[in-house]
């Protein structure tokens, strides 16, 4: 098993450093060597982990001559699977928390023999982790939302037909809706549920819990690997903890990935009813509400409380197998970091993305943006425009923008800037009139301090898909608002995924003069013009 475990210190013999005099020498130097075992064993288990984590990533392969449809090559299970991917969502993207399942299953075949066993993945987004599950000799059943099927189906079949024992099916699944009409568990008993970078910041969380809970029997086993981003994550894990009896496989900190191997608790075993677990994470809920409580009242009827918090260290080790260097597929071109090349006015642009986090695909409303543009220069003259992006991501409709002779402050969250100020050198540099700035921005966060309005003043303030899922739609709002001056405009391109995103429309629209500029069907994005509302609207 390749596994997290503690490593045992060697039994170092110390008997030709006797010292006469006394032991108490001896002590010293035994401390001081067992000192250097410990910082020994702690750079070894560093060592190994970025060795895995190489590995790991050298296994995905992206080809160096771009079409029109994305794909990427990888080597697992002894078969070369190809993979083709879409940038509509995230679940039609390889992550790499898949690929470090996926060496895992390749790796622990003595242990988790896939050999006839029944296997459902959740979330299985481009399928990669189901068809090496597939090639591994399983039943496999891949599922997810109806929108990511097409996609996922002709993945699997062009990667396991005449190649797996069995052919793979793919279902529907939405979390927690009509799972005992769809996989009633007197009939769908699985013995492995997968799961792959399934937690993100989504408003789901609770439904992928009781998916879990509800496909997983006495005797199944789940095998789920997670990116650490947010601190939803960790609250995730608790809950999950709460229901199953888990444990960590491979830690891989430079990856920020954890893999579990979990089953279900033996105090829902001896239950029979999988309610009860969800009745315990409520119980656990309403509890530390009532403690919070308890604590603020103390607080308030004493003036001095203490607390104490103790925090355990656990230092992994993962092993690494020692024919791993001999099984890596070496192609004849190889591109570590995916990328796509743009023309828009005469100019190719080359976009390299990172696997990270959703900021570091270039989405389908920054494509859209960016031909809008082009096909209307007479009407949006950027030349010596003062523009700001918001979420810029890649970077690639700032890189357009200054392109066109505008001056440009790309922003963005921390984890991005990195990969967005790179993107804007390589397609700017030589060929713009003004040199863009890249700046972090955290939405309605110091806006006041870092950008002044004093001093900053824009005349466009560009945005393209920054708005989905996720819990800062007010601080997006504010901060559309701070930048947006009397003589401002604001030019937003979106793709409209969920009610949510209509709800942010409607806001916006209340909060903004707004004309719709483009509709675009085919790829269901809209493109929005907004600009401060008349006094004299704002009066009444």
């Amino acid at each position: 098993m390749v596994g997290v475990r503690g490593e045992n210190l060697e039994d170092t013999s110390l008997g030709h450093l006797y010292c006469k005099n006394g032991g108490a020498h001896d002590l010293e130097i035994n401390n001081v060597t067992m000192s250097n075992s410990v910082k020994t064993s702690i750079n070894k288990e560093k060592a190994e982990d970025e060795d895995i984590s190489s590995e790991i990533m050298k296994r995905r392969w992206v080809p160096s001559i771009f079409k029109s449809t994305s794909w990427e090559c990888f080597q697992f299970a002894g078969h070369e699977i190809k993979i083709t991917e879409t940038t509509d969502c995230y679940g039609a993207y390889v992550w790499p928390s898949a690929l470090v399942l996926c060496y895992y299953l390749e790796h622990s075949q003595n242990e988790n023999n896939l050999i006839d066993k029944n296997v459902i993945e959740i979330g299985a987004g481009t399928g990669l982790v189901s068809i090496v599950a597939g090639l591994l000799g399983s039943h496999v059943v891949a599922t997810d939302l109806p929108h990511l099927l097409g996609n996922l189906q002709f993945n699997i079949s062009r990667n396991t037909k005449m190649r797996s024992k069995y052919q793979p099916q793919v279902r529907e699944l939405s979390w927690g809706v009509d799972l005992e009409n769809k996989f009633p568990r007197s009939a769908c008993q699985f013995d492995y549920i997968m799961a792959a970078d399934v937690v993100y910041s989504h408003p789901y969380l609770d439904e992928l819990l009781m998916t879990f809970d509800h496909l997983c029997q006495d005797n199944t086993i789940i095998l789920w690997t997670m990116r650490f981003r947010l601190d939803e994550d960790n609250d995730f894990v608790e809950k999950f903890q709460c229901i199953f009896d888990t444990e960590v496989i491979y830690d891989l900190p430079s990856l920020q990935i954890k893999l579990y191997k979990a089953k279900r608790k033996v105090l829902q075993t001896l239950t029979g009813n999988p309610s009860v677990a969800m009745e315990t994470i409520s119980t656990l809920e309403i509890s530390a509400e009532d403690e919070e409580e308890c604590e603020i009242q103390n607080q308030e009827e004493h003036s001095e409380t203490e607390s104490s918090d103790e925090n355990e260290e656990i230092l992994t080790d993962v092993k690494r197998p020692s024919d791993a260097v001999n099984r890596i597929w070496s192609p004849s071109i190889y591109s570590l970091v995916p990328k796509e090349s743009y023309n828009f006015a005469g100019y190719e642009i080359t976009i390299h993305q990172s696997i990270d986090h959703f900021g570091a695909i270039t989405w389908p409303a920054a494509v859209e943006l960016c031909h809008f543009l082009e096909c209307n220069w007479n009407k949006f003259n950027l030349d010596d425009k003062k523009i700001i992006e918001l979420g810029a991501g890649t970077g690639l409709a700032s890189t357009f923008a200054v392109l066109l002779g505008a001056y440009v402050t790309s922003t963005d969250l921390p984890c991005a800037i990195g990969n967005l100020r790179s993107n804007l050198m390589r397609n700017t540099r030589w060929r713009s009139k003004h040199q863009p700035q890249v700046k972090e921005l955290v939405w309605n966060v110091d806006l006041d301090k870092n950008f002044p309005q004093s001093v900053h003043h824009y005349d466009y303030i560009l945005a393209a898909d920054v708005v989905y899922h996720h819990n800062c739609l007010d601080d997006l709002m504010a901060t559309f608002e701070y930048f947006c001056q009397p003589d401002s405009v604001i030019l937003w391109a979106n793709k409209l995924r969920f009610n949510s995103d209509c709800e942010f429309l409607e806001k916006f629209k209340a909060k903004f003069d707004t004309v719709m500029l483009a509709n675009i069907p085919h790829a269901e994005v809209i493109i929005i013009k907004g600009t401060t509302k008349s006094q004299l609207m704002k009066n009444t």
